[in-house]
């Protein structure tokens, strides 16, 4: 069921990112310079305060997120990072049709690197439910995720089988009924936790 996820740094995050800081709008180049040293990607950041002739923040934004495409391991960290800048400046709350355009081009690209990106500009893994380490925990996630999803119909659905069949999995494994072996699809773990409910 869980599926192996990737980082959700690519060439295009990094342009759908930088949307955010066409122009010079978005959150300040000390924010962002922040996020970097956070992250452990400031290496990768060309800027230095007071130099005229530096990056902007567009193209420090875009060449950090290639860095962290590149070196992968702490990709999450930078991506949330600015994901929180983004939020406290309220740039998913904004109504114009640029910052809709602006937020729909990011979660479309999120979605392509194996990431969600809710209405409120909170990054989840998409399709990952980990009820071996989770437990209930996982599943109250996945819900989390699942009212999150209300703007992405695509994005609902997988998310909703994926939860179906967590659930499933959960009561089997928590009613001591035998785990189908031979399938692990869909069909298959909703059949035998129905069943294994209506033992009890």
């Amino acid at each position: 069921m869980s599926r192996v996820t990737t980082a959700p740094a690519s060439d295009e995050v990094a342009g759908a990112f930088g949307l955010f800081f066409h122009a010079g709008t978005g959150p300040s180049h000390s924010a962002l310079t922040g996020v970097f040293q956070r992250s452990g990607y400031a290496d990768a950041d060309g800027y230095v305060p007071g130099d005229p002739s530096g990056p902007n923040k567009e193209t420090r934004v875009q060449s950090v997120i290639r860095a962290a495409a590149r070196r992968p391991a702490r990709a999450r960290d930078l991506v949330e990072g600015l994901l929180t800048t983004l939020r406290v400046a309220g740039c998913f709350k904004a109504t114009s049709d640029d910052a809709r355009g602006r937020v729909q081009t990011l979660r479309a690209a999120l979605r392509r690197a194996g990431w969600s990106l809710s209405d409120d500009g909170a990054l989840s893994p998409i399709g990952t439910i980990d009820l071996d380490t989770g437990g209930r925990g996982a599943l109250d996630e996945q819900l989390v995720r699942l009212r999150g999803a209300t703007s992405d119909p695509s994005l609902l659905l997988g998310s909703a089988k994926d939860l179906l069949e967590a659930v499933a999995k959960f009561v089997i494994e928590n009613s001591a009924a035998l785990h189908p072996r031979t399938s692990t699809s869909c069909g298959t773990w909703l059949g035998t936790a129905s069943a294994s409910t209506r033992r009890r």
